[in-house]
Formats: C-alpha cells, sequence, structure tokens
C-alpha cells in the first residue's frame, strides 16, 4: 500500500509540475506577442523565455501556431462577463464593476492588454483569429444584452446598446494603453455609464 501511495505522490507532483510549466509557457507567450507580435512566436523563444527545453514545448502543445489560439481563449475566459457579472447588482453596479475590472486588469498587466489588441489586428487578416474574436464578441454582447433587457429594454435595443459597450470599452483600453493613465479612462467610463443609464430610462419610457 505505501508503493502505492509513493506512486501515486510521485504522479502527483509531475501533475502539478506538468501544470506550471503549460502556464509559464501561456505567460511567456503573451509576453512575445506582447513585445513583438503574434508571428514571432518560436519554439526556441518560448523555451528560453520559460526556462525549459524545447521538448516541454511540445509536450504541451502540437505545434507552435496552435499556441496563440490558446492564448487569445485563456484571455477570454479571464474576461469572462459570466463571471463578472452578477444577480444581486442592476446594470450599473455591474457595468461600474466590469469597468473597474477591465481597466484594473489593463493597468497591472498591460502586457495582457497590449497581446488582446494584437489579436484585434491579426483578426483583420487571419481567418482562425477572427473567428475566435468573434465568438467572443458574440458571448459578450449576449451576456450585456441579457442584463439590458432587465431594465425593460426591448430586445433588439438591448443588442444595440450591447454592441455599443463592448465597442466603447474596447476603444478606451485601447487609448488608455498609449496614455497610461487609467484614472482618466475610469471616469470616462463612469461617465458613459451616466448617458447609456441615462438613455435607456428615456427608452423605457417612450
Amino acid at each position: 500500500m505505501s508503493d502505492q501511495n509513493e506512486d501515486k505522490g510521485k504522479m502527483d507532483r509531475r501533475m502539478v509540475k506538468g501544470d506550471e510549466t503549460y502556464q509559464a509557457l501561456i505567460l511567456s507567450a503573451m509576453e512575445i506577442i506582447s513585445e513583438s507580435g503574434i508571428s514571432r512566436i518560436s519554439a526556441a523563444k518560448l523555451a528560453d523565455r520559460a526556462k525549459v527545453s524545447k521538448s516541454n514545448v511540445f509536450h504541451h502543445f502540437k505545434t507552435v501556431q496552435e499556441i496563440p489560439e490558446v492564448v487569445l481563449n485563456q484571455m477570454f475566459s479571464e474576461m469572462n462577463l459570466r463571471m463578472i457579472f452578477t444577480d444581486d447588482k442592476d446594470l450599473k453596479e455591474n457595468l461600474i464593476g466590469f469597468g473597474e475590472k477591465y481597466f484594473k486588469w489593463s493597468e497591472v498587466s498591460k502586457d495582457k492588454i497590449r497581446c488582446f489588441f494584437s489579436f484585434y489586428h491579426e483578426g483583420l487578416f487571419q481567418k482562425r483569429y477572427h473567428d475566435i474574436l468573434q465568438v467572443y464578441l458574440t458571448e459578450s454582447r449576449r451576456v450585456l444584452k441579457k442584463q439590458i433587457e432587465l431594465e425593460g429594454v426591448p430586445p433588439t435595443l438591448a443588442a444595440t446598446y450591447a454592441a455599443q459597450i463592448i465597442a466603447t470599452l474596447d476603444g478606451m483600453g485601447m487609448q488608455m494603453l498609449i496614455d497610461e493613465d487609467m484614472q482618466t479612462y475610469v471616469g470616462i467610463w463612469e461617465l458613459q455609464i451616466d448617458m447609456i443609464m441615462g438613455q435607456i430610462v428615456r427608452d423605457r419610457e417612450n
């Protein structure tokens, strides 16, 4: 029995080590994309940045080409609106919380947000990135639309508001990278929310 426990312990440690290596590779890929773009990722660069062997890279990924897609999907999981919006808050509170998380995420990890917008650029030219981005946009708009409908806004108009909110926030995030002034954009976002909520009240009354 002790031999079995020892073997299980070794297997558990290998799994933990494997997970750590995988996350180190993802983080290294984000940093490389942020610094020089998606096309600059290579097995050698990843291995050197993550301080692992090239064989470790291909243990976790079949090809180097699949790594950017994995990175993009992981970033979307971090930005998942379903994890941010809660039923115990109204739309305004949820939008404020969403903005705070977005800008804090952008400020704390500029590498991640630069990486994110690199995919926007590549999505204009490469279908595989375009398709992943489209899934993200569709899901984000769907979650927002559902929240806006709870305010009594008709579905078609709620969909328009949702698209406006996502587009505005992404545009502000891109400009904030250039200005490097999070507080200014937090203030702008709060003004934007007030404008949106005011318009929703007017639409509901008409």
